[in-house]
């Protein structure tokens, strides 16, 4: 039997039919828009292998739909990874405080992030290694497409660098490394502290570090300074703040602090040259 609508029936249901489009299209729409416009996903992998050839490997992630805090991007890989303690591992703590092998995070979080690197189960010495490529890419969200901080940083590579100047391992400039065994600081070459970053202010109002070497580091007895330019004033202090050492109007190219009065420990080198502009050094003072 044929069923017959009255005017009001068929208008009713023509505009339900109309506010259901306008609901979709408000939800939906704006969602297929940023699908269009999502940035590729960013995946940086950092590889350790152990000196009996056991390996293991942690990502680091941009995405789009990441959250940067809980819940856990368990689609991205951010889940609980359960640790064979037999074998070598490499491994991170996620939101939730599990251990995993994935740090996601969304690209509003650009421009950096560090990441804290644990390991058990290993023969040093340790080779890492990464893609020093993929710190340019060009659809990372800015301009420039580009992290122009990469550091990896422990009480070795603190020490021990790639980097004249520096109290860490530029990333940048090698796509590998060498962590031995040593023996000061924690003598522990976990947990390792990866930190990428893109900073706009690189070099503003900061001394080169090519203008200066301080050597050695640790230092037992003498450190000496390598000088460039005039130098208004040299501090040597701790981590307090408290100052041990100061020197105005170094014009010697050869400057030498000597150090055995000084107790072992973590120091503060501060170079301020006659424009006022400073530079910072860590110095480890050993028997």
């Amino acid at each position: 039997m044929k069923k017959y609508y009255t005017f009001e029936y068929i208008e009713k249901h023509r505009r339900m039919k109309k506010y259901i489009i306008k609901i979709v299209a408000v939800l939906f729409l704006p969602a297929l828009s940023f699908m269009a416009n999502a940035q590729p996903q960013w995946k940086f992998h950092i590889a350790f292998e152990d000196v009996t050839g056991a390996k293991d490997t942690i990502w680091l992630v941009y995405d789009t739909t990441a959250h940067g805090t809980l819940p856990t991007d368990t689609l991205l890989g951010e889940g609980k990874v359960v640790i064979d303690y037999s074998k070598f591992n490499v491994y991170i703590f996620n939101y939730d405080n599990d251990t995993t092998k994935t740090f996601a995070l969304p690209y509003f979080y650009f421009p950096g992030h560090n990441a804290y690197i644990y390991a058990l189960n290993y023969q040093y010495p340790i080779t890492v290694s990464w893609d020093t490529s993929l710190f340019h890419a060009s659809y990372l969200p800015v301009q420039q497409g580009v992290f122009n901080i990469a550091r990896m940083d422990n009480d070795y590579f603190f020490a021990v660098n790639n980097c004249l100047g520096c109290q860490y391992f530029d990333m940048l400039m090698d796509d590998s490394a060498f962590a031995p065994a040593f023996s000061w600081g924690s003598a522990s070459q976990f947990p390792l502290d990866i930190n990428l970053l893109y900073d706009p202010t690189i070099g503003l109002n900061t001394i080169s570090k090519e203008q200066y070497k301080i050597f050695p580091n640790p230092v037992t007895d003498n450190l000496r300074i390598s000088i460039k330019n005039h130098v208004d004033n040299i501090q040597l202090s701790d981590l307090t703040g408290t100052v041990f050492k100061e020197y105005r109007q170094i014009n010697s190219d050869d400057f030498i602090i000597s150090m055995k009065d000084i107790p072992n420990g973590m120091y503060i080198i501060q170079i301020t040259d006659n424009s006022k502009n400073q530079y910072h050094e860590k110095i480890i003072k050993t028997n």
